[in-house]
């Protein structure tokens, strides 16, 4: 949008201070914004998802006010550490913080010059025309939070729960860092919610830095008002033997995508990229995933399930990239798209790049309606058709929250899928 190319040009100076990177990086990304632009159809990263709703409602770039202006909807699940962000701003901390891990916002850690912070943040590409969001994520990087995990270190469960502005026409950019040391590990949580007064518009970026033998369970369960839009980049490098594990439930929102990136650096690194959405009405929720093996001997697995009733619509974009030299990978991915009425629509595209040897590799894609058959079996046992139909989707679903890794994790937002598909009557359209 050119108004926002115009409120960029005023708030960033020309050039900056060499010593001062956090400007220079800014500017770097507002010339990007300045190429490319936001993403259209035309681009192909970006063919079944459309941003002109977003820029005919013509929102200025939010700053963020540091406090929040509405009510925080109750926690998904119980937390030891519960971290607040309103307008992808860091508010506040409740519980303790425990020993090695260390929890500042995005303008402390750039002015404390957290080590890593840097040539993680410029290390984020922002040359490919599909990019343009990122760019402006960059050229306006003042607001988030970074996470420091010491080596070693197993820092339990931490839940982050996500706020928006009540009646606001503003887009909030924000960026989340988190650097985990040789053999720490962490679970992220993370909740995007608006009360019935609020609505978001949110362009994150997620970066993590995973050494070695660490971990990270990541999920993120989305249950955000009709009129909201959450727009996400999240990128993970990965060194020798380390685990990541993304998992997202999207349940809410006009707009959701999820664009997911693996680097696998290190031999032995290993990938879990699972999502599972709901839409309805003419909600649309698109994730982009990539799992790139950088390295000999990495595993990674994609697993994505959609249910769309109603005219809504979602997209799965599913790449593996096996680079040459990553001889004795693995990876599996699995989609498949649940229409639960005549007007939705599912569109997916698993894509494999293999240039290794000794390679195994699967994929499938699949998209349809419920199992005639298994219907009328569950009739015949006596379930009515109506609790059918639910008990069959509610099954194809919860593959996905089932697979989470933390066991209150899997019971949280398992139930959180079933009162969205209550919610839908039926499961039907």
């Amino acid at each position: 949008m050119s108004a926002w190319a115009a409120q960029l040009a005023t708030g960033l100076p020309d050039t900056a201070a060499k010593g001062d990177w956090p400007a220079l990086l800014r500017i770097s990304g507002a010339r990007a914004f300045d190429r490319h632009g936001v993403p259209g159809t035309h681009i192909e990263q970006w063919k079944y998802t459309s941003l002109r709703a977003l820029e005919q409602r013509q929102p200025a770039l939010g700053a963020a006010a540091g406090a929040a202006d509405g009510p925080v909807p109750s926690p998904v699940v119980e937390a030891a550490l519960c971290l607040h962000l309103h307008d992808g701003d860091f508010i506040s901390a409740k519980g303790e913080i425990p020993a090695g891990l260390r929890v500042q916002s995005l303008g402390v850690a750039l002015h404390d010059q957290v080590p890593g912070l840097r040539a993680l943040l410029e290390s984020l590409d922002l040359e490919q025309g599909w990019q343009g969001l990122s760019a402006l994520n960059t050229a306006t990087l003042r607001s988030g939070l970074v996470l420091h995990v010491d080596a070693g270190v197993d820092a339990g469960e931490v839940l982050v729960q996500w706020t928006g502005s009540a009646a606001t026409e503003q887009l909030f950019n924000t960026r989340v860092c988190v650097l985990l040391g040789e053999g720490a590990r962490m679970g992220l949580l993370e909740q995007f919610e608006d009360s019935a007064a609020t609505s978001s518009l949110l362009n994150g970026v997620w970066q993590f830095e995973l050494a070695q033998h660490a971990q990270l369970r990541h999920a993120r369960i989305q249950r955000l008002a009709p009129e909201s839009m959450l727009l996400s980049r999240t990128e993970a490098r990965q060194a020798a033997a380390s685990r990541y594990h993304f998992s997202t439930l999207d349940l809410g929102a006009g707009l959701a995508r999820h664009d997911v990136r693996a680097v696998l650096n290190g031999p032995g690194a290993t990938c879990a990229l699972d999502a599972a959405s709901v839409t309805s009405g003419r909600s649309h929720t698109d994730h982009h995933f990539e799992a790139a093996h950088l390295a000999g001997a990495c595993r990674s697995s994609q697993l994505y399930r959609a249910m769309a009733s109603e005219r809504g619509r979602a997209v799965f974009n599913g790449k593996v990239h096996i680079a040459e030299g990553a001889d004795g990978s693995e990876s599996r991915q699995s989609c498949a798209g649940l229409l639960l009425s005549p007007l939705a629509e599912i569109d997916a595209k698993p894509e494999l790049e293999i240039y290794a040897d000794e390679v195994v590799a699967s994929h499938g894609a699949t998209v349809g309606q419920l199992d005639e058959q298994a219907l009328f079996y569950l009739q015949s046992r006596g379930l009515d058709p109506t609790a059918a139909r639910a008990l069959l989707t509610m099954a194809f679903g919860r593959v996905v929250s089932d697979h989470l890794p933390v066991a209150a994790w899997r019971d949280a937002l398992g139930d959180c899928l079933q009162q969205r598909m209550d919610g839908l009557g039926a499961a039907g359209g």
